[in-house]
């Protein structure tokens, strides 16, 4: 009865309900550069000397850290289990570049150990790989990266810091996209693309149904003339994902458009998008709909861009919004973004924005510093160097066997001055079970993976001396179950403040305190405080 009131009582026009966040997003990009130019510090930044050009660069590293806690298990208050944890994590980096090839990767591990065997000891791999190659010089492109990462196994259990081995699942990555890419004039160009991506997770207890894989192949196949000022392109794309030995797609998307675009000048193009499109998911039989859109490219300068585009689709309505600005001091990087997925962008390599420093910190050196593997090197000294964190806040990935609608905002910044460097990140996601407008029927179907989060996380490093760096870290997260999980809450904050001391060029000593806070529905209330002891040498 509940259901038939439910359907029956008046609701929101999807449209309108679907487009609320565009006017958040439209206000937040008229104002972050007004918020860039305050945030520009007076004193010119201090760098270190750039490391000398060199085609290839490896380099070896190990962070040995102690760290006392009174709650190991990050469990209830009243459940508090104090131990001593040793974490031991060496690393290798290579990074390579040549005329038609550039590699970069890196490995290590987490060797963690309980010295009063509250928990197992255990290794926890970590490592990312990135190849671009043209084989074939201005014709074929080869495209291929991969990612071993730990992650919380459970959204709402928290996730604690990274020398613990609670609630860890293993995520692996890999990506291969060969294309052709070829100019045919000076204004026409052929794209086609074939992607595919593997990923897998595994370790993860609190999944009950499905196996953690995921194969998902897009191909794409674009004939486009540049606006000169008239321009257009013609695109087919397809999309087909599956999970774990299922032979029977989870999603399905093939999609032809056209495009009509008109450049008003150099620094704006609006583009004109029609099309039609078929889809298939949750095993129902296959709909066919049409496509209408818009799409847009600003660039004022060289240093800022918006990428944007809005299509009503057979979801409502779908958008992908991507704005990017730096300067010697700033950058930003804000995304926001409405589809279909078979997982959510954040597990996709290259997917969700402002995960990593290091991009941040590249895109503010790019004038001072044009040579790539040089800059690459320089983040990498400037991270260890003031002992930054290499990853912004990002939401908790839920695993679900079944596609879902992916609605994802966040906001990604750094600042770096003489004295004082600022890495910030703000998101909000939601994911749930995928549906179309036309068919009230879905209503009664819930994803046991439906979920909405938020976080705001925030790092200060303060350069006390040549040598002495203060570091403040500050994050706020929340997790509401949707559908299934509906009821199900999760709060999460953490307090960390450590003094990072560099005893030579090559090693480094950190010695801080933290404090966790976890209110969850599910574990309840949990708690810790922890001391903890770090030596770095790099060779």
């Amino acid at each position: 009865m509940q259901r038939v009131a439910a359907l029956a009582s008046p609701r929101r026009s999807p449209a309108l309900a679907l487009c609320r966040p565009l006017p958040l997003v439209l206000l937040c990009l008229a104002a972050l550069p007004a918020l860039a130019q305050s945030l520009q510090p007076e004193a010119e930044v201090e760098m270190p000397p750039p490391p000398p050009p060199q085609s290839l660069r490896a380099e070896a590293e190990v962070q040995t850290t102690v760290t006392a806690t009174n709650n190991s298990r990050y469990g209830q208050s009243s459940e508090t289990n104090s131990d001593l944890v040793l974490d031991v994590a060496p690393r290798v980096r290579l990074q390579r570049r040549g005329a038609r090839l550039s590699l970069s990767g890196e490995a290590g591990l987490h060797a963690v150990h309980y010295a009063r065997g509250t928990l197992g000891s255990r290794l926890l791999p970590e490592g990312r790989f990135t190849l671009e190659s043209e084989p074939v010089e201005e014709w074929v492109r080869l495209d291929a990266n991969g990612a071993v990462e730990q992650t919380a196994s459970d959204a709402f259990s928290g996730r604690p810091d990274a020398g613990s081995s609670v609630n860890r699942a293993t995520y692996k990555r890999w990506r291969i996209a060969p294309a052709i890419d070829r100019r045919l004039s000076p204004s026409l160009s052929l794209l086609a693309r074939s992607e595919h991506s593997w990923s897998r997770r595994s370790g993860d207890e609190a999944v009950v149904t499905g196996s953690g894989r995921v194969y998902e192949q897009r191909q794409l196949l674009q004939l486009e003339r540049d606006p000169l000022p008239l321009g257009g392109a013609v695109e087919y794309s397809r999309e087909d994902s599956s999970y774990g030995d299922d032979k029977q797609s989870a999603l399905e998307l093939e999609a032809l458009r056209l495009v009509a675009s008109y450049a008003f000048d150099t620094e704006f193009v609006l583009g004109l998008v029609a099309g039609h499109e078929r889809n298939a998911f949750a095993g129902n039989t296959e709909e066919r709909d049409s496509i209408r859109g818009v799409r847009l490219q600003w660039r004022p300068s060289e240093r800022t861009e918006l990428r944007g585009a809005v299509e009503r689709r057979f979801m409502g309505t779908g958008w992908n919004l991507d704005w990017q600005h730096r300067s010697p001091f700033v950058a930003i990087h804000l995304r926001s973004s409405r589809r279909p997925v078979a997982q959510s962008s954040w597990q996709t390599l290259g997917g969700g924005a402002g995960g990593e420093v290091a991009p941040l910190l590249d895109a503010i050196l790019t004038t001072r510093y044009p040579d790539p593997l040089q800059r690459q090197a320089l983040v990498q000294d400037i991270i260890a160097g003031l002992g930054l964190p290499t990853e912004l806040l990002k939401p908790i990935d839920l695993v679900a066997n079944y596609a879902q609608l992916e609605q994802d905002n966040s906001v990604s910044i750094a600042l770096l001055s003489r004295r004082t460097t600022v890495t910030a990140s703000v998101f909000a996601r939601k994911l749930e079970r995928l549906r179309r407008t036309d068919d009230p029927a879905f209503d009664f179907v819930a994803g046991g993976a439906d979920n909405e989060q938020r976080g705001v996380g925030l790092n200060i490093n303060r350069r006390l001396s040549r040598t002495v760096q203060a570091e403040l870290a500050l994050s706020w997260s929340k997790v509401v179950g949707l559908g299934l999980l509906e009821g199900s809450t999760s709060r999460e904050k953490t307090l960390r403040a450590s003094m990072h001391h560099n005893l030579s060029p090559k090693t480094d000593v950190t010695v801080g305190v933290r404090r966790y806070l976890l209110n969850s529905s599910l574990t309840g209330p949990s708690q810790e405080t922890a001391g903890f002891l770090g030596l770095g040498h790099r060779f």
